[in-house]
């Protein structure tokens, strides 16, 4: 019975993380860094 009450709460955590990760890959995937939409000049 501790063990699936183990899994169940593994279960939740891990949603809870993805719904506050979501968020944060959705803003990183809008607005990408500058590095990646502004490549630096090789021969500076």
């Amino acid at each position: 019975m501790l063990a699936a009450r183990d899994i169940a709460a593994t279960e939740l955590a891990r949603e809870r993380l993805v719904d506050v990760l979501l968020p944060y890959a959705a803003q990183l995937r809008i607005k990408p860094p500058a590095a990646v939409t502004e490549p630096l000049p090789l021969a500076a």
